[in-house]
């Protein structure tokens, strides 16, 4: 039985920019940034709330073959939808895009 959904990996460009968007424009904070052989392991996710945490992944060509590294790459900006609760969507709305 599945008891709690952990991670979710989203495929990126860049870390950085990606880091910066999901936790100055978003709000999430980040919660890992550690070293994997040649890349990181990057994870964000809500604050207060320990799960699911978001991997900010960029594929590289230490990790995969060409063509499975085609196919990542080719899921940037292709990332699933997203339902997010708030107290407040007329106010959240304002919020976000006063910040981009």
């Amino acid at each position: 039985m599945i008891v709690q959904l952990r991670y979710v990996t989203l495929i990126v460009r860049d870390q950085d920019e990606a880091l910066e968007w999901y936790t100055e424009k978003l709000g999430l904070e980040k919660r890992m940034d550690r070293p994997m052989g040649s890349d990181r392991w990057l994870t964000v996710g809500i604050k207060g709330q320990p799960y699911p945490e978001i991997i900010l992944q960029k594929p590289s060509p230490e990790q995969y073959s060409a063509e499975v590294l085609g196919r990542k790459q080719r899921q940037i900006g292709e990332n699933p939808t997203w339902v997010l609760i708030v107290d407040d969507c007329y106010k959240t709305v304002e919020t976000l895009r006063g910040k981009g």
